[in-house]
């Protein structure tokens, strides 16, 4: 992937977890500081503490199933009647990679579907 595609997909995940962004002047997604919270750097492709919080409202707040194991992740979202009405399975070559991706999915299911 190419810089601006990782850039892209990062500034997805911030706006579904509700954090504000910008761009700083070195081309790095970036928290805003006027949001109170510690100046960052947006790193959900790099970073695990990040990227499970990330996991963590997609499974208890949009009761979606996430399942990580080795280098790969699948997501599944069930209807009331237990049908799948997401399922994405993504393979990469290591673990962060693969969940990275398959949440990037899932949140641009998740977008559409909201928006409709």
């Amino acid at each position: 992937m190419s810089n601006e595609e990782i850039l892209k997909a990062n500034k997805i995940i911030c706006d579904f977890m509700g954090l504000p962004t910008m761009v700083n002047s070195r081309g790095y997604l970036i928290i805003k500081p006027e949001t109170g919270l510690e100046f960052d750097y947006v790193n959900y492709h790099l970073s695990w503490d990040k990227l499970m919080n990330v996991v963590d409202r997609i499974e208890t707040e949009l009761m979606t199933t996430v399942v990580i194991l080795k280098d790969k992740c699948q997501i599944t979202k069930f209807t009331e009647k237990s049908i799948p009405e997401f399922a994405k399975t993504v393979e990469a070559n290591n673990k962060i990679k693969a969940t990275w991706l398959c949440v990037v999915e899932y949140v641009n299911w998740h977008n559409k579907r909201v928006s409709q």
